[in-house]
């Protein structure tokens, strides 16, 4: 695939999972919503480091070293933020932490954590 495929690629899969992570908040999944939020977050940098770099993805999932990969300009809320995040791919798929994260994971959680994500991937937009 051409730099321009792949980074349709990420960007389109992004769509799709972000679609997914909405129908699964509206089914009272949110721990798992949270999980796909991850992934959306971590496609959308993914497609940043093809764009800038013309380079092949890591394949890593902690957001912020793919973030420090990009150079970008974080605050320490977003750093802190993007840890956080990261967290989400962990604690809803491993069983040690699934149960706690299911605890934690309540709606109003959710929403908030929803809002964060949204709000980073404007400001990631106008880094390209």
């Amino acid at each position: 695939m051409d730099k321009d495929n792949i980074i349709k690629y990420w960007l389109e899969s992004a769509s799709h999972d972000q679609e997914t992570a909405d129908a699964l908040f509206a089914a009272k999944k949110y721990s798992w919503s949270l999980f796909i939020w991850q992934l959306v977050v971590e496609k959308h940098l993914k497609a940043l480091l093809v764009e800038k770099f013309d380079d092949s993805t890591p394949t890593i999932h902690d957001l912020y070293k793919l973030a420090k990969k990009l150079k970008l300009k974080l605050s320490v809320d977003q750093i802190n933020n993007l840890k956080d995040i990261t967290k989400f791919n962990i604690d809803a798929r491993y069983e040690d932490y699934k149960h706690e994260f299911y605890k934690v994971a309540t709606r109003a959680f959710t929403i908030k954590w929803i809002k964060i994500i949204r709000d980073f991937l404007l400001w990631l937009k106008k880094q390209s």
